[in-house]
């Protein structure tokens, strides 16, 4: 019933009742207190504790997913205690870091951060993938594998068309590398794995990326600059597949633009340097932009090693991102 990894244990997906759960807890991990002695729990011994997922778009009568969590009672948390109490937080919570759960487990491991100075660290480079669920609004739903989907307009600011195309999308990836000849610069992408589905049936791969620099202005902050971006299809080969052409051939040029689209370009064109995608590159079926004046942000790295980073951005947004060995 029950999962042990080091001091967290899980159990999850279970319809026992509440009791039971507990009783057979006990069996398995329980200490013995003698009657008489002071009430003390030694270091080894484990909390548990019921979690509850609420959807506040299910129906009142729909069953809600329940995870049982036991805990460490000892004070003295590892982190590889604290990273297993973060994935299951987000388990429980849809991967969702709002989650005051997740955002509490999070606390916990950052406050274990045993990386000095993380945002000059050579463990910040390499390719990372995004663990926890996505922020972009106006998720449709998740596709028959389970992935969210979102219209492309969702994805890429409306940038490319057509825009109502809907698509899944995999694991977020987050390559770092410092720049060649200027250390406190750092190359920055977000890299979106998409799918959809063509006019013809055709199962359709692609890459939406958006590229970056950061300067470093702490020991745990960098700045974050976007500078554009682009959409191609997930292959090498010349010309792209048809299904991709037929698709965004002429996709950006017979798009119709509204008055207030027309507004918006203008807009972001003298407040960002702006320079929209205008056709797909036939050879290679790329459609890519560029911003040359965009509005900086910045992250604070609360937590690296060999194996996890988390940062927190100016708007509070938090990305747990875990590294890829290649």
């Amino acid at each position: 019933m029950f999962t042990a990894e080091g001091e967290l244990v899980t159990c999850s997906g279970t319809d026992r009742e509440d009791a039971k759960v507990f009783g057979e807890f006990r069996t398995q991990f329980g200490t013995a207190i003698t009657i008489g002695a002071p009430a003390e729990l030694p270091a080894e011994a484990k909390l548990l504790f019921k979690v509850t997922v609420e959807d506040m778009n299910a129906a009142r009568n729909k069953k809600k997913p329940v995870m049982f969590v036991g805990i460490a009672h000892s004070a003295a948390l590892t982190i590889p205690a604290a990273k297993s109490a973060v994935r299951a937080a987000l388990a429980a919570n849809e991967g969702q870091t709002k989650a005051p759960a997740v955002a509490e487990a999070v606390d916990a491991l950052a406050a274990m951060n045993p990386t000095a100075s993380p945002a000059r660290a050579t463990e910040l480079y390499g390719s990372w993938k995004q663990i926890n669920s996505p922020e972009y609004p106006g998720m449709l739903g998740l596709d028959r594998d389970g992935k969210p989907q979102y219209t492309l307009g969702r994805l890429a600011f409306n940038l490319f068309e057509p825009k109502a195309l809907v698509c899944s999308i995999s694991d977020i990836g987050n390559p770092l590398s410092q720049r060649e000849g200027d250390t406190d610069i750092i190359d920055y992408a977000i890299e979106i794995p998409i799918a959809f589905d063509a006019a013809d049936g055709a199962s359709v791969n692609g890459r939406l990326l958006n590229f970056a620099e950061c300067a470093i202005l702490s020991d745990d902050r960098v700045s974050v600059k976007f500078l554009g971006g682009e959409l191609r299809p997930d292959t090498a080969e010349a010309p792209p597949p048809a299904a991709w052409t037929a698709t965004f051939g002429d996709a950006l040029q017979s798009a119709k633009k509204s008055v207030g689209g027309r507004i918006t370009g203008w807009l972001m064109k003298k407040m960002m340097g702006l320079e929209p995608p205008t056709a797909m590159a036939t050879e290679s079926g790329v459609m890519a932009y560029s911003m040359s004046r965009a509005p900086e942000g910045w992250l604070d790295v609360i937590f690296l090693d060999d194996e996890w980073r988390i940062t927190r951005g100016n708007r509070g947004s938090v990305v747990i991102a875990e590294r890829v060995h290649t």
